[in-house]
């Protein structure tokens, strides 16, 4: 067992902790003035001593609600924030930061039934009406009184504040998914909330003259305790600046100033990849970076790049925020997540798994400390246990099980490895996936990796690593496992690598294994097949399910959107009708249910069919008059159109001179060439008689399939990675593209006819 205590200077500091409502009070009369958060992009701050008033103001506004009620704060910035959160404090009331995302908002509202819902947000308004909750405002912009109805008199008020103990109810609730994906509620008291600020101020001396930058959401923990808790404890100021939306991040750090600010590893490497050559953020005295873990190559490279120290912390929702952390003063190890912050962290040994590294050799006398094991940890930042769940609240004095698993190194600074959960079981070993990433992060073509076990029915599971590139060009599987296979055990050598454009990453920044699996698994592919695969699109069963599998596979994997092609012809019109507009319509109905899962996106490309109207003696000027008004109701659904002649000019075919010479094939010819059985050669008969408008509708058919035949190779080239969309039977699928196909109604469910002869 492996055990760490704190620093002396933290303990004494959490003995005599101040409540945020004392803070609140104290920076009120100390420095009234000074702004305790700024908004420049909105125009909007909160001085010291409207922080207190709005605080006050609150208190007595939610004092008549029951104790312990809920309240779901839906807002990603607002300088409301901590007023609010002692509000609650003082009424015994719990505060629950909800993201601005209607999957979370429903969730919330549905798990926590919260008594009043506080929101800006159209979205919110959105969900809040589809659940029927009555109890909802707006917060003023200004400092009136808010349309609940309340008593805001000296005596009211001064009776609700006489309790000013620092409180071990639950006062806030923050929303967690971890690896499972199913929302949890972690329970946090304002001890917990206040001791964790304490600890990090002890060690990181924040001053009243920092301003300490914020960009997360109030719903992110990291948000609440480093420019909240800790910014309040402080005295700072903290100004808020959404730097993902920036073109140049930098700039826009530059231009609020501030001399600390809290990022995640995805932020970081965000600013890098904006970053100009002559930037830098050594203005600042450092950076907290947090929520997930930061590899030793990005701490580096964002510190030599950035001119600006790096202090990573360690910890989870369930313990407040940070439990560990880089100690200033101490060298830096760019492979731990540094020293015990507050409480005790405990590691028993599991000689069942055992970590080599590629630059330590293990002896007898340090290979017992470096043995992984799984975390815990036990202190006042321990959370007091899920909202809602029926096993009993976390006990004092009992170790809390993290779920991760890490050592502790010969400098007694923590090494996070990963989470339990994401240790693969291949043919009996376990294989722990951060011990791969870590050596494959050092490969100079890789930015960035994530190793994953997926289900197999021979191994258990098998190895997948996936990779995003620094140039976007795939590497050779050869010289992956040629470059880690004399620095890691044969055991862990993955089956197989596959690149990847982006990795899906939660609310907190971290990726998300659950979501990253179901993209490598091909689960959104087929969900994607199965929602059109119906009755409500198809006239016909669909024969190329593995195939169109596959191409959704391939662009899903790569953050493409799926994409769909099919033919557009012309008629006798040359105005649009109701039969168009349905059909386009139906065309846009099916791409939305194709991209209903959230990561999902599709598209689709219409052929207009010119040379086919050519072909058939149609009126040049009718055609294009047609064509022109089709592409105009096409665009107002998004979708991409392109004449046939443009492909073919294109791919240097002159379709005049084709055209003009004709074919010397025979119809049977013909026919056997594009596999044509009797059926369809006799509905092409009947369709080449209705619709060829000079000429011989026999000489008409014999070209139509010689165009066909170039048309099949052509357009599949041409748009290889597309599912080919036909109104047409499936015995005519051979005189279509080479794609995979779909064979869809048109205008209506039950409908085949094509709209543009209707």
């Amino acid at each position: 067992m492996i055990q760490f205590g704190v620093d002396r200077q933290i303990q004494e500091l959490t003995q005599r902790l101040p409540t945020i409502r004392e803070q609140l009070k104290m920076y009120a009369a100390r420095n009234g003035l000074g702004i305790a958060w700024e908004d420049p992009e909105r125009g909007e701050s909160i001085t010291f001593s409207q922080q207190n008033k709005r605080k006050r103001q609150l208190t007595a506004c939610l004092s008549s609600l029951p104790a312990q009620s809920v309240i779901c704060l839906v807002l990603t910035r607002s300088k409301d924030f901590l007023p609010l959160l002692a509000a609650c404090i003082q009424n015994n009331l719990v505060l629950a930061p909800i993201g601005e995302d209607a999957r979370k908002i429903k969730e919330a509202i549905k798990i926590l039934k919260p008594r009043l819902i506080i929101s800006t947000s159209d979205l919110a308004t959105s969900c809040i009406k589809q659940t029927n909750i009555d109890n909802y405002i707006e917060l003023p912009s200004e400092y009136e009184s808010t349309t609940m109805m309340h008593d805001d008199s000296e005596a009211h008020i001064k009776a609700i504040e006489e309790n000013h103990d620092l409180s071990d109810a639950t006062c806030l609730l923050i929303q967690t998914s971890g690896t499972t994906g199913q929302a949890k509620y972690v329970q946090l008291s304002e001890r917990s909330l206040v001791s964790n600020a304490a600890a990090l101020q002890v060690r990181y001396q924040c001053q009243t003259d920092d301003r300490i930058h914020c960009t997360l959401p109030w719903s992110h923990m990291n948000a609440i305790m480093m420019t909240g808790c800790l910014a309040l404890l402080a005295g700072a100021t903290v100004v808020y600046r959404n730097i993902v939306k920036e073109p140049d991040p930098i700039s826009a750090l530059h231009e609020v100033n501030p001399s600390i600010s809290s990022l995640t590893p995805t932020l970081l490497s965000f600013i890098l990849s904006k970053k100009k050559s002559t930037q830098n953020l050594k203005m600042m005295r450092f950076i907290f970076c947090g929520a997930a873990p930061l590899s030793s190559i990005l701490w580096k490279k964002a510190e030599n790049s950035l001119s600006c120290k790096i202090y990573q912390g360690y910890g989870l929702s369930e313990t407040t925020c940070w439990i560990a952390s880089t100690v200033p003063e101490e060298m830096p190890d760019y492979e731990t997540v540094g020293k015990v912050l507050l409480g005790e962290i405990y590691i028993p040994k599991q000689n069942r798994i055992c970590i080599i590294t590629q630059t330590t050799e293990l002896s007898d006398s340090n290979k017992s400390k470096l043995e992984l094991g799984p975390i815990f940890y036990k202190g006042p930042l321990q959370f007091k246990g899920y909202r809602g769940k029926t096993q009993e609240p976390i006990r004092d004095g009992a170790y809390f099980d993290t779920g991760d698993i890490g050592y502790i190194d010969n400098n007694n600074n923590i090494r996070f490895v990963g989470r339990q959960k994401e240790i693969i079981i291949r043919s009996g070993i376990n294989i722990v996936p951060e011990v791969v990433d870590s050596l494959l992060r050092e490969h100079p073509e890789i930015l960035a990796c994530k190793t994953i076990g997926i289900q197999d029915d021979l191994l258990g599971e098998r190895v997948v690593t996936t990779y995003i590139s620094r140039n976007s060009a795939p590497l050779n599987e050869i010289d992956l496992r040629r470059f880690i296979r004399n620095r890691i055990q044969a055991d862990y050598i993955p089956n197989s690598f596959i690149q990847l454009n982006s990795f899906p990453i939660n609310e907190t920044g971290k990726i998300s294994t659950v979501e990253l699996r179901k993209k490598i698994n091909g689960d959104y592919a087929r969900a994607a097949l199965l929602a059109i695969d119906t009755n409500r699109f198809k006239r016909a069963n669909c024969s190329d399910r593995e195939k169109i599998t596959a191409q959704f596979q391939s662009r899903i994997l790569r953050d493409l959107p799926l994409h769909f092609l099919t033919y557009w012809g012309a008629g006798q019109r040359n105005e649009i009708n109701e039969n168009d507009v349905r059909a386009m319509q139906r065309i846009k109905e099916m791409l939305e249910v194709t991209c209903s899962q959230k990561p999902l996106m599709a598209e689709i490309t219409l052929i207009f069919t010119d040379i086919h109207a050519k072909l058939n003696g149609k009126s040049a000027n009718r055609v294009d008059l047609y064509f022109q008004r089709i592409e105009k109701l096409a665009a107002q659904h998004g979708f991409n159109c392109v004449r046939a002649s443009d492909i073919w000019n294109k791919s240097g075919i002159n379709p005049e001179d084709l055209l003009n010479g004709g074919t010397t094939l025979s119809l049977v010819e013909l026919s056997d060439e594009l596999g044509l059985g009797c059926m369809a050669l006799e509905m092409l008969r009947k369709s080449a008689q209705r619709h060829v408008e000079i000429g011989d509708a026999a000489d008409g058919l014999r070209n139509y399939l010689y165009i066909c035949s170039i048309e099949k190779k052509l357009y599949a080239d041409e748009f290889s990675e597309s599912v080919f969309l036909t109104y047409n039977d499936p015995c005519l699928s051979t005189i279509c593209p080479d794609l995979p196909k779909m064979y869809i109604y048109s205008f209506s469910k039950g409908m085949t006819a094509k709209p543009w002869f209707s």
